[in-house]
């Protein structure tokens, strides 16, 4: 009940012309912000101290160069491209692997790795729609037409497709091919519509359409007259048809056939000319091939204004529209400054106004506080505390074949499509199960510990017995420091509380540490950890 009270004053939709900002955020909960945001981590009581609010500058660089920095954006662009899914046509066993949930998990990560590897490179954006190679790993190497381009170490490293598709960054990736496919039907359609929504937030889907009773649109060649002749139809068709043509090399009638699904077909490039009737061309202006296609994308002005409206939605938590249109300007303009990185964009955005936002004004009475996502959760309890949720050697958050990814409030890119935003039953029992196991494995790591050398449990003995004492109060106080980045009184009732269930928790156990586990698990499961 507390979480759902907590939610309902922090999800207000209203319009942005009537926002009054009553306050803002404290120091704590910006910093806590920034941190959770940009790296997926609860920031020190360290870096607390040394916080200017005033001129955050410094820290926001930090915290872009911090190794959660990728990870972050892996996710954020997880919830707008919905590759990671647990549904292909082909599985695993079609490549004669036995690891399925790896093959899954590989597919779907290549346009994210690429997404990445620009922005931790400080790049310009466009290069994920120029970029001569993509990001692969050893699974995609060994099923796909792949070389390295350099040899490396890392995990995810460049490569090239070798079958002779024309190299245009993600538009030439089977990840993001895979994920939207293509019927005889649909004549690529789907695909340029994925095209045009990813890369200029431009969703045809979006647009309201009126059609004729008369037109049957379930007989194929009634349909085909409908798109070329009426005008609710043309209005569309006229544009996202010469998009489709740029990708029937993709195109794999034989989408259970491995040889089909996986490589690039050249001779099907000219497919258009029956399917579509149509040949390729962007918004009027002609064009050849996926190339070519790429290189009109990074230059349409639509392009870097996408970027923005994205890393703005995710960050303010708000669906951006023309009210915000001054706003938009002011960061595309870092944006384009910055020659197009990534990090110069954030930085903007994580100091704007309305990211600062602690409360409306009082007609609405909310506040601008958020969710964490699945991501954020799962880092930041890991980065804490060391724990990660693992079972027989899979994280239970990247998939839903043994992983619990949806029900913690996951997107799947299918099935659940969007990142829970307010918090449901399913998220609660996960947030619940994953604070109690990291409670315990924190514990026992500490047992095994001097006091000196503890993070949480660095006051106190946790093998000794303890009444109301003043080095408790202070252990107590330390824990919701370290872990709700809150500061509280030592003599105040969250010291009390915590005492008192100490003291129950004791008294059926007699067994000190097992006490000091249950106040960590409380500590971990407050609604606070779920709310910055």
């Amino acid at each position: 009940m507390v979480y759902l009270l907590i939610l309902a004053c922090s999800n207000v939709t209203v319009e942005r012309s009537q926002i009054i900002i009553t306050n803002q955020l404290t120091d704590r909960q910006y910093l806590r912000r920034l941190s959770l945001d940009i790296r997926g981590k609860v920031p020190t009581p360290e870096e607390f101290s040394s916080f200017d609010s005033t001129a955050p500058e410094t820290t926001i660089d930090t915290y872009l160069q911090d190794d959660g920095f990728g990870p972050r954006i892996r996710a954020i662009y997880s919830d707008y491209y919905g590759t990671i899914t647990d549904q292909y046509q082909l599985t695993g066993s079609d490549f004669l692997l036995e690891d399925e949930i790896s093959f899954r998990e590989s597919i779907g990560q290549e346009p994210l790795a690429l997404l990445s590897y620009v922005a931790e490179n400080d790049l310009p954006w466009h290069e994920i729609v120029t970029a001569d190679y993509t990001l692969g790993n050893d699974i995609l190497l060994s099923i796909f037409p792949l070389e390295e381009v350099t040899s490396s170490s890392e995990e995810w490293r460049k490569v090239r497709y070798t079958d002779g598709r024309p190299l245009s960054g993600l538009l030439s990736s089977n990840g993001l091919w895979w994920r939207y496919m293509s019927t005889a039907s649909n004549a690529n359609r789907l695909r340029a519509n994925a095209v045009s929504t990813l890369f200029l937030c431009n969703n045809y889907l979006e647009r309201p359409i009126t059609f004729e009773r008369d037109n049957n649109l379930l007989n194929p060649e009634g349909l085909s007259d409908a798109i070329k002749n009426d005008p609710n139809c043309v209005n569309c068709h006229n544009t996202l048809d010469p998009l489709a043509a740029h990708l029937f090399g993709f195109w794999a009638p034989q989408a259970d056939s491995w040889m089909e699904a996986s490589f690039y077909h050249p001779e099907r490039e000219r497919l258009w000319e029956d399917v579509l009737s149509v040949p390729p061309g962007y918004f009027g202006q002609t064009s050849n091939n996926i190339t070519d296609l790429g290189r009109k994308i990074a230059t349409d002005p639509r392009f870097a204004s996408c970027a923005v409206e994205q890393i703005m939605s995710h960050f303010l938590a708000q669906k951006i529209d023309l009210a915000d249109a001054k706003r938009i300007v002011q960061h595309r303009e870092a944006f384009l400054e910055s020659g197009l990185t990534m990090r110069s964009l954030i930085r903007s955005v994580v100091q704007d106004p309305d990211y600062k936002v602690g409360h409306l004004n009082a007609d609405q009475e909310g506040t601008n506080a958020k969710l964490l996502k699945l991501d954020q959760l799962v880092s930041s309890i890991e980065d804490l505390t060391g724990f990660r949720w693992k079972y027989a050697g899979f994280d239970m958050f990247d998939n839903d074949i043994i992983g619990l990814r949806s029900l913690a409030g996951g997107s799947d890119g299918r099935a659940a499509t969007q990142a829970a935003t307010v918090p449901n039953a399913t998220l609660l029992l996960v947030h619940s199960a994953l604070a109690e196991q990291a409670a315990i494995y924190a514990t026992i790591q500490e047992l095994e510990q001097e006091s000196s050398e503890r993070k949480f449990f660095n006051l106190i003995d946790l093998e000794q017995t303890w009444a109301q004492s003043t080095q408790a109060e202070e252990q107590i106080v330390h824990l919701f420091n370290l872990i709700l980045t809150q500061e509280i009184e030592a003599d105040g009732i969250e010291v009390q509380t915590i005492h008192d269930l100490w003291q129950a928790v004791y008294q059926n156990t007699q067994n000190p540490s097992e006490a000091w586990v249950s106040v960590m698990i409380a500590i971990l499961r407050d609604p606070n950890y779920l709310i910055y």
